[in-house]
């Protein structure tokens, strides 16, 4: 799109950033703004009534769409949704702080466990501090903080309860579906074992031996095995991941663990499972058939 750049840099212009959200149809429609005057406001109480102030006015110089692949890389602080982000020189910059409070949107950082406590505390009087100079120089009273301390330890130890009883839900779930993909596999394997009896009479007559078909079972087992280790790590890992992406946007909380332990010993038990659950219908069939 066009950008008027002499009036961005000389007289308090802005520009309009956002994330391929404008069709070709509204692009050709928001050209007409372009030129015209953007009103802000100053952080003020919900209910607020905005007719009694007096807003500061920048001049719309254009739109970027940041997703173009030309668009130099930025560190932004929103996800593309609900939010404009505005670009303005450095003097305008410096012209708005003495407009408008300049706003945190989010910093965040890790501690160590034991001085969490300490921390917190100290930083929780910080913000009381800068909520009520900022409250009495601006007259807001106790309506409005400026600062906020979402602290991820302590909203876990709120939900804990919720989080213990999803946990237990989520892993009873996921042992009826791992009982159930146990049995398939043992009953697809009590079959294939069952129909094969006329090919193993065929075997042993041109010489096979029981021990080697014995191990012709278990070496099938083995393949199955693998197979299944390289489906759980492939579909298996790309489904843990989807579903970590999905939680962390749905619950700021959220603390992903991945199940190791659990992995291993699911592979495990998969791999004693293949080895010696055909071996054993394998001998029980040979002794019927005896």
């Amino acid at each position: 799109m066009l950008v008027n750049w002499e009036q961005f840099q000389n007289n308090h212009g802005t520009i309009v950033l956002h994330d391929h959200r404008m069709s070709d149809y509204i692009a050709g429609e928001v050209q007409d703004y372009i030129g015209t005057e953007m009103e802000f406001y100053d952080l003020v109480p919900v209910g607020t009534e905005m007719s009694s102030l007096v807003p500061e006015k920048l001049v719309n110089c254009g739109y970027l769409d940041i997703t173009e692949d030309d668009f130099p890389e930025m560190k932004l602080c929103w996800d593309g949704k609900n939010i404009n982000i505005l670009l303005v020189t450095e003097t305008t910059y410096d012209w708005l702080v003495e407009k408008l409070t300049p706003q945190i949107f989010e910093i965040q950082f890790n501690v160590d466990k034991n001085q969490e406590s300490v921390i917190r505390e100290r930083l929780n009087q910080m913000i009381r501090n800068y909520n009520m100079e900022f409250q009495s120089k601006y007259g807001h009273a106790d309506k409005l903080n400026l600062f906020y301390l979402d602290s991820k330890s302590e909203r876990l130890l709120k939900e804990q309860n919720y989080i213990q009883t999803s946990r237990w839900l989520l892993m009873s779930i996921s042992g009826i579906l791992i009982f159930i993909g146990i049995m398939n596999f043992a009953n697809t394997r009590i079959s294939d074992i069952m129909l094969r009896q006329w090919e193993c009479k065929i075997l042993e007559r041109v010489g096979m031996t029981k021990k080697q078909e014995y191990r012709m079972f278990v070496t099938e087992g083995l393949f199955y095995w693998l197979l299944l280790c390289g489906l759980l790590m492939s579909f298996g890992n790309l489904g843990i991941g989807i579903m970590q992406w999905y939680m962390k946007m749905q619950i700021s909380y959220f603390a992903f663990r991945y199940p190791v332990k659990e992995m291993i010993a699911l592979m495990v038990f998969l791999l004693l499972f293949s080895i010696i659950f055909p071996g054993i219908i394998y001998k029980k069939l040979k002794k019927k058939r005896k």
